[in-house]
């Protein structure tokens, strides 16, 4: 049980850098915070960190969809404003992506 605190530890960790290196809003973390000296504290103290990790997994996915939609959203209206009936559509190749991450970030379509 030690072994896996220690691995969800760190996967919390992983996942505090990539929340920072989005600039998200941090969800709470007390896990970490919790005694683990008893058998009894440590189970309470995984539960607890197990579902902190699951609703970190998840806003980080919600996110990361919401980039990918934005992206495809801005290549999509930039082969529409270089004419939708041209055969090289493809050739868009500098599109903008509006400050997803707080940089201004530029994407490539093949």
């Amino acid at each position: 049980m030690r072994q896996e605190w220690a691995w969800l530890l760190r996967e919390q960790e992983m996942f505090y850098d990539e929340f920072v290196g989005y600039k998200l809003l941090m969800p709470r973390r007390l896990a970490s915070q919790m005694p683990k000296d008893m058998i009894n504290e440590l189970r309470k103290a995984l539960n607890r960190i197990r579902e902190e990790n699951n609703q970190m997994k998840m806003h980080l996915n919600r996110y990361r969809t919401q980039v990918k939609i934005r992206e495809s959203v801005e290549w999509m209206l930039c082969i529409l404003e270089n004419g939708a009936l041209q055969k090289d559509a493809y050739l868009c190749i500098d599109v903008r992506i509006g400050d997803i991450t707080g940089q201004g970030s530029t994407m490539q379509s093949y």
